[in-house]
């Protein structure tokens, strides 16, 4: 299998669900669901990256390290320009996936919720906001 494989279905898998967003944006009701769902299920986030952390063969730091370096592909040190620091992290591609997930959980959420609050100019920036930093997680 290519090693590339799993990042074409990420992306596969993001220009679905944008898809199916866009199509089912009147959708009320589902998307009031689907809103709830997705911003509950965000707790998740946490156990995977504590199971990341623990599977990671050198020490993990929440202080000095980003935990986008738990998606690095690469062990050893160097291993990108801002980490002078040794990095191993086996379920990399679980952790990318999270990611990604995490990402669209944030952004399928926003859309479905943003019904629920008060309709002003400061929500709507609000929303295109949480939209954006969905987006930009994945």
């Amino acid at each position: 299998m290519n090693s590339y494989a799993p990042y074409f279905l990420m992306a596969g898998i993001f220009i679905l669900i944008i898809c199916t967003i866009f199509f089912a944006r009147k959708q009320h009701v589902v998307l009031k669901k689907v809103g709830f769902i997705c911003w509950i299920s965000l707790v998740f986030y946490f156990l995977i990256e504590y199971m990341v952390i623990q599977a990671s063969t050198v020490p993990y730091s929440f202080f000095q390290q980003p935990m986008s370096d738990l998606g690095v592909t690469m062990c050893g040190k160097n291993t990108y320009i801002l980490a002078s620091y040794e990095i191993c992290s086996p379920y990399h591609l679980l952790m990318n996936w999270t990611f990604m997930i995490t990402g669209l959980i944030i952004l399928i959420g926003s859309v479905g919720l943003h019904q629920f609050w008060p309709h002003k100019q400061q929500t709507k920036i609000a929303t295109a906001l949480l939209i954006i930093f969905g987006e930009k997680s994945i």
